[in-house]
């Protein structure tokens, strides 16, 4: 008779490399998909935020201030990979275009990316509102 001792093991040792892959991906898909549902929800939080501003001096203040306390709000947004570019007119056509980067460089979605060969450098987040 032969003995089936090791078979666990060895079985162990072939399957878990590639669940824990697999666990991986899962975790930094998520990680993913949750920073850039945070990402959106800044961008529309910070458009309707500047609807409290007279004038477009008082919506650029507004907007500063609000994506300075972005951190606080969304927790897993870092406010040092934050930039955003806002497009502001004036007149009877007022609005507002607001455009959010969030940078991946050392996160674990940056990490997944460039070991699965994908280049995902920034998640990108915008809202437009007509005042």
């Amino acid at each position: 008779m032969r003995s089936e001792a090791g078979a666990a093991a060895l079985e162990f040792v072939l399957v878990a490399p590639l669940l824990l892959a697999l666990i991986f991906g899962i975790s930094a898909f998520g990680y993913a998909f949750a920073l850039q549902n945070s990402l959106r929800e800044l961008a529309a939080g910070a458009a309707r935020a500047t609807v409290a501003g007279l004038n477009t001096t008082e919506r650029q203040s507004i907007l500063q201030t609000y994506m300075e306390q972005a951190s606080t709000e969304y927790v897993l947004l870092e406010e040092s990979r934050i930039s955003y570019a806002p497009t502001f007119t004036s007149g009877s056509n007022a609005a507002l275009s607001l455009d959010v980067d969030y940078s991946l460089s050392g996160s674990i979605v940056g990490i997944a990316s460039s070991l699965l060969g994908i280049s995902i450098s920034q998640l990108k987040g915008s809202a437009y509102l007509v005042y």
